[in-house]
């Protein structure tokens, strides 16, 4: 399959380095020319007229007022806060997928949430097969929600690294060593994860488990309720989709 990737961010680059490996034709422009020589990568010009299966658009949402190109294909745009009805105008095209990955697909864990613009149901499983193959989906009906998703999935993974530094210093605390603590904190919250994956249990109910009367770990809960945890993340999730919505 022949792909088109217009920007070479965090996100751009990712994309290459799996659809690479899984076989596909690449065509890649960036604007910084110098970084992508650096990594030895050949860039096209995007006046070139070109036919392509899928062209992923991962350039910055400001930048999209003044883009243009003559690269043909069916449009990935990855651009937060950026509506498909602003795309399908500002590239006089009638179809559009409007995707929110994030940063877990640099480790081939990532998520995304998926929003189809005037593109029929034997053309989506089509496109979910390919997009599948560099990161999971989660479709949505209405396109607003994709801010939504984007302040869980895209966002997200910032919270959850500031989580695990702040739990990892707690133990640095307390007396263990950096690596130990990191290890301890990072098995922990995969386990966590695995168990109410398969136990398919409300996470209240599995703190439950854990939090026996009077003990420990019901302490460290009275903390966390004292401190404000679950408020400040819920504010913290809202405030960033707040600004997801003024973006553009």
């Amino acid at each position: 399959m022949k792909v088109g990737i217009i920007g070479f961010g965090n996100m751009g680059s990712s994309i290459y380095n799996i659809l690479k490996k899984r076989g596909h034709k690449i065509y890649v422009a960036e604007k910084n020319v110098e970084k992508i020589k650096k990594l030895k990568i050949e860039t096209h010009n995007l006046k070139e007229k070109i036919d392509l299966d899928y062209i992923i658009l991962a350039i910055k949402p400001k930048d999209i007022k003044d883009f243009s190109t003559n690269w043909n294909g069916k449009f990935i745009s990855i651009l937060a806060g950026t509506q498909t009805k602003t795309i399908k105008e500002q590239l006089k095209i009638d179809k559009v997928i409007r995707l929110m990955p994030n940063i877990g697909l640099l480790a081939g864990k990532g998520i995304a949430g998926i929003y189809f613009d005037n593109i029929n149901k034997e053309e989506k499983e089509k496109d979910i097969r390919f997009i599948e193959e560099f990161t999971k989906v989660v479709e949505v009906a209405n396109e607003d929600l994709i801010d939504s998703i984007t302040s869980i999935s895209g966002s997200g993974p910032a919270f959850v690294f500031m989580f695990i530094e702040a739990f990892a210093n707690a133990g640095i605390r307390i007396g263990l060593d950096k690596e130990t603590s990191y290890k301890l904190v990072q098995e922990t919250i995969l386990g966590s994860i695995e168990l109410m994956k398969k136990t398919k249990k409300h996470p209240a109910e599995l703190k439950e488990i854990v939090a026996s009367p009077g003990g420990t770990t019901i302490e460290g809960i009275s903390k966390l309720e004292e401190k404000g945890f679950r408020s400040s993340i819920i504010e913290c999730v809202y405030s960033t989709y707040q600004k997801t919505r003024k973006i553009v």
